[in-house]
This record gives structure tokens, C-alpha cells and sequence, in this order.
């Protein structure tokens, strides 16, 4: 997503969540915010320093997750 959403664009993900979340022996088999956070920061991803992170919480219904992130611009590509 992060690669070809265009520099200075937008990543609007949203998740279904239907069972209650436990924090006990963290939920890592659903995204969670923290987890889809994860997703988009972790060292794994090589394009982590391309992206901002805007927002990331629970659907506004408790089933799901959302996630809204921007595509940093570069110094290069401001005209």
C-alpha cells in the first residue's frame, strides 16, 4: 500500500474485529491498533521511513480497526 500510495498521499486501512479483544497474553492474531501500527512501522518494512502514521484506534462501532497514514514527501519532490 505504502508503495504505490503517491508521496504526499493518503492510506485509509480499516480491519474487522468481532471478537472481544484480551490484552493477557497479547492478541497477536488480529489486528489490533497497536498491531497494524506494527504493520506499517516495523523494521521489517522497508519503506517505514516513508510513512506517518496520522491516526489509529478502534472503529467508532468496536469492530474493527482503522488506520489513516500519509506517504512523507521528500525535499526532492517539493517544486
Amino acid at each position: 500500500m505504502i508503495f504505490i500510495a503517491k508521496r504526499g498521499g493518503y492510506i485509509y486501512v480499516r480491519t474487522v474485529f468481532e471478537q472481544p479483544y484480551h490484552i493477557s497474553l497479547e492478541d497477536c492474531f488480529r489486528f489490533t491498533p497497536a498491531r497494524l501500527r506494527e504493520l506499517f512501522l516495523s523494521p521489517s518494512n522497508q519503506l517505514r521511513e516513508e510513512i506517518q502514521i496520522l491516526w489509529c484506534d478502534w472503529g467508532s462501532d468496536g469492530k474493527g480497526v482503522a488506520l489513516l497514514a500519509q506517504r512523507i514527501l521528500k525535499d526532492e519532490d517539493v517544486f
